[in-house]
């Protein structure tokens, strides 16, 4: 079975692609900069999620798996979008320090013309560190284009995270098992 992954994550492309070597990757159409008009995180996820799906939808054959995803990261009322912005970066993880927050992504996966979505949460608590503890973290460039301005699976878990709880590669941004087992249940 041909597999179609719809992201322009770096992180995701990499990931996916020792786990499905066969797969192909298509950029969706679709700007989830304004979606958040609630605050449903879940919610939020699984529509940017579907709607990323939707958007390349023309592109789908037959016989392809097309599977989407988003990760939406949050604490109380906050969410903590994809930044760019030092500054924005340094507000982020300020607020975060010492304090546990969750991971979500919806996954849709589009299969034999039905649309299959899927939520996966992780919980994840910050060590307290200092501003300048910070400003050495944002110097590695991390926090650019990632939800909640860190990246677990490079320097952030050394530098910033006391511990998580669940799918460590949901909050990388793929709930791979929940993944692989969906696939496996569509092959």
């Amino acid at each position: 079975m041909k597999i179609n992954f719809v992201t322009t994550s770096i992180n995701r492309k990499k990931i996916l692609k020792k786990m499905f070597p066969e797969s192909k990757f298509i950029a969706p159409d679709y700007n989830e900069k304004n979606s958040n008009k609630s605050f449903f995180p879940s919610l939020i996820a699984r529509k940017n999620s579907y709607r990323k799906l939707l958007s390349v939808k023309k592109k789908w054959k037959k016989d392809t798996v097309m599977i989407s995803m988003d990760t939406i990261i949050y604490r109380n009322f906050t969410i903590f979008n994809k930044t760019e912005n030092f500054n924005e970066a340094l507000v982020n993880l300020m607020l975060l320090s010492g304090k546990k927050h969750k991971a979500v992504t919806a996954v849709s996966i589009l299969y034999k013309n039905k649309i299959i979505t899927f939520t996966v949460k992780s919980l994840i608590k910050m060590r307290k560190y200092n501003k300048k503890e910070i400003m050495k973290y944002l110097k590695l460039k991390e926090h650019q284009n990632r939800a909640g301005s860190y990246a677990i699976q490079k320097n952030g878990k050394e530098f910033l995270i006391e511990y998580y709880k669940h799918d460590y590669f949901n909050i990388v941004g793929i709930p791979l098992y929940k993944l692989k087992n969906y696939i496996t249940l569509l092959t």
